[in-house]
């Protein structure tokens, strides 16, 4: 099997003693394996414990603007099948359209957390490769809320529209978790 375009995204919990072993381990600081990950820790304050929630309710605007992004603005595969044998062809990648300031706000951004923060000396440098790689997480999430945004438009373009909202949302996202 050939996996073109590949991209993958996992979500998951753990805990500190779970992963202290990795987690002290310097390589996996200057390699960027934690660089990699969005790691979310609680504030300070415990929250209230709670067994299973009772009702969980997802907000069914949240779950029709996904629907409409999945199965109604982005492409899908061709898939032909022919005795048992099944090709599929993905769909063209789509191009991603940056409103003129949002490229100056994105490279601010990153020259000021991937450098500037870095020469100042405010960081450990076990989280240099983090640092490093904040802002394209941070215009992922962008990304993200730019196509949701796009699949909400009766008449969209071809491609989704990254606005400066877009940008100062994933990048406010980003710090959660720099901040984290």
């Amino acid at each position: 099997q050939v996996v073109q375009y590949a991209y993958l995204s996992f979500l998951g919990a753990t805990t500190p003693s779970a992963v202290a072993e990795h987690i002290q381990r310097n390589a996996h600081w200057s390699n960027g394996l934690w660089a990699r990950f969005a790691m979310v820790t609680p504030q300070k304050d415990i929250p209230d414990w709670h067994f299973f929630p009772t009702d969980v309710k997802i907000p069914p605007g949240l779950s029709s603007q996904l629907n409409r992004l999945a199965f109604k603005a982005l492409p899908v595969p061709n898939v032909k099948e022919t005795a048992g044998d099944v090709q599929v062809e993905p769909p063209p990648a789509l191009q991603v359209i940056l409103d003129a300031d949002v490229y100056p706000a994105w490279e601010a951004y990153a020259k000021g957390i991937g450098y500037d923060m870095l020469l100042e000396g405010s960081v450990d440098r076990r989280l240099y490769p983090s640092y490093g790689r904040l802002y394209i997480a941070a215009m992922k999430v962008a990304i993200l809320l730019a196509s949701i945004d796009w699949a909400d438009q009766p008449e969209r373009g071809k491609s989704p529209r990254v606005h400066l909202s877009h940008w100062y949302q994933g990048q406010a996202i980003a710090e959660t978790w720099r901040e984290s």
